[in-house]
């Protein structure tokens, strides 16, 4: 999730209906013995006693999946450390959220817009070991986080396709213009599966790696990778999905809506291997030899 930082006017005193913490899937804690694994990452963090006790708090309200965040006794410095390993998640009211944006875009402050954005990321566990596992999976989560969006636009698409097919256009060329929404929904899910397939293989574990989903990204969250594996990493995606939608298009060459539709999508992920893109920086910094810990979409 990278460093967070959260501001104090994101947390709403007049009533008490401030954020609400969470841990995140993958991670462990290890009360007792003072600190918390992240099986996602391959990472442990100690935890100093301020922290412990925050943690104490967030596991303590199993009704609520969560436990609120008050400026009582320190514990919401605590959980901004918490907050930067990305080891748990926060949800704000949709006021404080608003609250939060307006002030940090009337003050300028890039790292404030930069926490609201980071604020909006979820962490999702996707099972599987092999391709069509991982890749069944990753189009799962993917269509199940954007799913109100892709049922708006595939009834949109529908209702404007089903009626021209009383003017002669086939109606097989109607449902695949209906269905376009979903073939958008499923090439993101398999560039990521592209992504987290390579890494699980590389890293030999099946736990490794996670979706996360922001507002309008979905990315892959691992551990840090030498350069060689980060860049098999970095070009599994694109190529994947690329090389998928290159099949398609062949399949459905001579479809008038599937044909383009997938020449255009197969374009896109392959644009990822230009160093403008996510992909291509992190691939790029590999043959400089670098790693990186964030890769995605």
């Amino acid at each position: 999730m990278s460093v967070i930082w959260l501001p104090d006017h994101l947390h709403d005193h007049r009533d008490g209906a401030g954020a609400v913490a969470r841990i995140n899937p993958g991670v462990t804690v290890h009360l007792e013995q003072g600190y918390l694994t992240d099986e996602v990452q391959g990472r442990r963090f100690e935890l100093d006693p301020a922290q412990v006790a925050v943690l104490h708090r967030l596991l303590a309200d199993d009704d609520a999946g969560g436990a609120a965040l008050g400026d009582g006794d320190g514990g919401v410095l605590c959980l901004r450390e918490l907050l930067s390993y990305g080891v748990v998640r926060v949800d704000l009211p949709r006021r404080v959220r608003v609250a939060g944006w307006w002030q940090a875009v009337h003050a300028g402050d890039d790292q404030g817009l930069r926490t609201m954005r980071l604020l909006r990321e979820v962490r999702v566990l996707v099972q599987g070991w092999s391709l069509m596992s991982v890749a069944a999976a990753c189009v799962l989560a993917v269509a199940r986080r954007c799913r109100l969006p892709l049922l708006v636009a595939t009834a949109t698409a529908a209702a404007l396709a089903l009626p021209v097919t009383g003017t002669g256009v086939p109606l097989r060329v109607a449902l695949a213009l209906a269905a376009l929404p979903a073939l958008v929904v499923a090439s993101v899910g398999l560039h990521e599966a592209g992504h987290l397939y390579v890494l699980r293989r590389l890293m030999r574990d099946r736990r490794c790696g996670a979706l996360q989903f922001g507002r309008w990204k979905a990315s892959i969250i691992r551990p840090p990778l030498d350069a060689s594996r980060l860049l098999l990493v970095a070009l599994a995606g694109p190529l994947f999905a690329g090389g998928t939608g290159l099949a398609g298009m062949i399949a459905f060459l001579h479809n008038p809506v599937l044909g383009p539709a997938l020449m255009v999508l197969t374009s896109w992920h392959l644009a990822g291997l230009a160093p403008l893109s996510t992909d291509g920086r992190q691939i790029l910094r590999a043959l400089l030899g670098h790693g990186e810990l964030t890769l995605g979409l």
